[in-house]
């Protein structure tokens, strides 16, 4: 895949490379994905929160997905540029969206693509670590996990408290499953979670 250095016009630089956690999250996704539709269908509809520079969800698109790239305001140019200059190894199949966590005009039109089908899984890498966004991310998982009961898979470094305040949240209305990924050494989590029936 090609990166763009491009330019970013937000004070935050997370989004800015690709982390870790991104390519541990291939490896796992591919697996669990592929149980997850493996009796249904052969292509997953897939929406990625906070998707960065694109690379977790350009390659799922790769794999033959339809995938839903999003991010914030400051963000979304470059990641527009990235899905752009991958178009071909992608064979268009990735999608890009304005998605400010929690504002509902952008939650509304976002979810207007997924009328019919519906989302199967709900992705994201590196998105809990500042506590001062959980309520806004939870608002945002919530509404596009809801109708299809689509299950969300987490990325994260398990670095410190904010993790835990996250899932100490996010338990009230999601069931919520975690596990390491790339063996007992590394500090990189796995979370797979469910709206509560």
């Amino acid at each position: 895949f090609t990166i763009s250095p491009g330019s970013v016009t937000s004070a935050d630089m997370t989004g800015t490379r690709v982390w870790p956690t991104a390519k541990a999250m291939i490896t796992r996704l591919s697996q669990d994905l592929e149980q997850l539709g493996r009796n249904e269908k052969s292509s997953l509809r897939i929406l990625e929160l906070g998707s960065g520079c694109g690379l977790l969800g350009m390659t799922l698109a790769a794999m033959g997905n339809e995938v839903f790239l999003t991010d914030h305001a400051g963000n979304i140019d470059w990641l527009r540029e990235n899905v752009k200059l991958n178009e071909t190894t992608c064979q268009g199949r990735p999608k890009t969206a304005l998605l400010d966590w929690g504002d509902k005009d952008h939650i509304y039109t976002l979810k207007a693509e997924f009328t019919t089908g519906g989302l199967d899984a709900i992705i994201g890498t590196d998105l809990i670590y500042n506590p001062n966004c959980h309520g806004a991310l939870i608002e945002t998982m919530l509404r596009f996990s809801e109708p299809t009961r689509a299950p969300i898979f987490l990325g994260y470094p398990n670095r410190d408290s904010c993790e835990a305040a996250f899932f100490r949240i996010a338990q009230e209305y999601f069931d919520i499953e975690t596990s390491l990924m790339g063996g007992d050494e590394s500090n990189l989590a796995y979370a797979v979670c469910r709206v509560r029936e």
